[in-house]
């Protein structure tokens, strides 16, 4: 399909963690399925980006809500933390939560913060927002779990985001990929 082709063409022009996005973005709208992805791949003749390209089809997940998100699952992999469960519910206190990452063996839930939530033009609504985020995230430390917190920008420069995670108690689990972290953050296209 036409979607399936856009997506790889954009998953081998784009740095990874941006091409992840676009894939994650599209199986989240259902436009493409995987599976059907690495069968088109298959039969494309380029060579170009091949490596980057399955890569990006082997982590693509619909799970994944937003481009911080996909962003942020590249940056834990090339940092060489655990693979996380995305989007793992948490029952507290008879309230039910979902973590953005989570890596129960570790005791530790990430969360990549998105603003939209705050809405800047509605102060009582931002304000709600906080305060529940704030009952939420009490609920989870007293439940046993560290909370690492970051937002986009923590992630594209990498150090915020592997702070927050090294602070909350995530152990490494392999050598930093640091070729592909230099990419987080780069988009060659707009030079």
């Amino acid at each position: 399909s036409t979607v399936d082709d856009v997506v790889l063409d954009l998953a081998r022009a784009l740095a990874p963690a941006f091409g992840l996005a676009v894939g994650d973005a599209a199986a989240r709208a259902r436009t493409i399925d995987p599976l059907h992805l690495v069968e088109r791949a298959a039969s494309q003749r380029n060579p170009n980006g091949r490596k980057r390209l399955d890569w990006i089809i082997e982590r693509i997940d619909a799970r994944a809500e937003s481009v911080v998100e996909s962003v942020s699952r590249a940056v834990t992999e090339w940092c060489g933390f655990p693979r996380p469960t995305l989007q793992m519910e948490h029952r507290v206190g008879g309230r039910l939560y979902r973590s953005d990452f989570c890596w129960p063996d570790h005791s530790v839930i990430g969360e990549a913060d998105g603003w939209t939530k705050y809405d800047p033009s509605d102060a009582r609504i931002a304000a709600e927002a906080v305060r529940n985020e704030k009952i939420r995230e009490d609920a989870l430390r007293r439940a046993g779990w560290r909370v690492a917190r970051w937002d986009y920008s923590g992630a594209l420069r990498v150090d915020g985001m592997r702070e927050a995670l090294t602070r909350a108690g995530l152990p490494t689990v392999s050598r930093p990929n640091t070729a592909a972290l230099r990419s987080v953050g780069v988009n060659r296209r707009s030079r």
